[in-house]
């Protein structure tokens, strides 16, 4: 009698397991690899404290919300990051084109182009930062995040450590691996 009870015993807590894990719901640390592995061409930032929010199970799928920190991973200058300090181009001279002989017109081009020159570079830089250091489309989630208002970053340089506070949501779906984002 006591040994059935003892099997009972075992059959009822391997069906409660059973039960519960069919039940699961995902958790932050479902979603983390997925969202490290969406910023990892990003070297100028990791997400870190990833929390869930919320979820919505919806039968076949799991809407989960998640906050997390977006730390910046090293000292960032402004001027490859922002275009806040691009120069004017150098006002040039206007000439008729319609009485313009055809030297005249390729010297008036020559100093368009020269005017432009310091503005050209400046935007060169910051499109090699980003291509080096965060390509897309990391980096146009990076300009929008960090972009939004002075508090963020905007037009200033950004710290080692700094970090913005983002939310957002998932859908995931659960695979014989565990759940994955949809």
């Amino acid at each position: 009698m006591k040994e059935n009870r003892i099997a009972t015993g075992l059959c009822l807590s391997a069906l409660l397991v059973a039960i519960s894990g069919c039940s699961k719901k995902p958790e932050a640390t479902d979603i983390e690899a997925s969202l490290t592995n969406a910023w990892s061409a990003c070297q100028l930032v990791k997400p870190v404290d990833i929390k869930k929010t919320n979820g919505i199970d919806n039968g076949n799928s799991y809407r989960i919300s998640i906050a997390y920190n977006l730390q910046i991973t090293r000292d960032i200058a402004e001027e490859d990051l922002w275009p806040t300090k691009i120069p004017e181009p150098a006002a040039v001279p206007e000439i008729n084109l319609n009485a313009a002989s055809f030297e005249e017109i390729e010297a008036h081009s020559r100093a368009i182009k020269k005017a432009h020159e310091p503005m050209n570079a400046a935007w060169n830089r910051i499109n090699d930062f980003y291509a080096q250091n965060c390509p897309e489309p990391a980096s146009l989630e990076f300009q929008s995040l960090f972009g939004k208002s002075r508090e963020t970053g905007l037009g200033r340089s950004l710290q080692k450590g700094e970090s913005l506070e983002v939310t957002t949501e998932y859908t995931m779906v659960k695979s014989e691996n565990g759940w994955i984002v949809q």
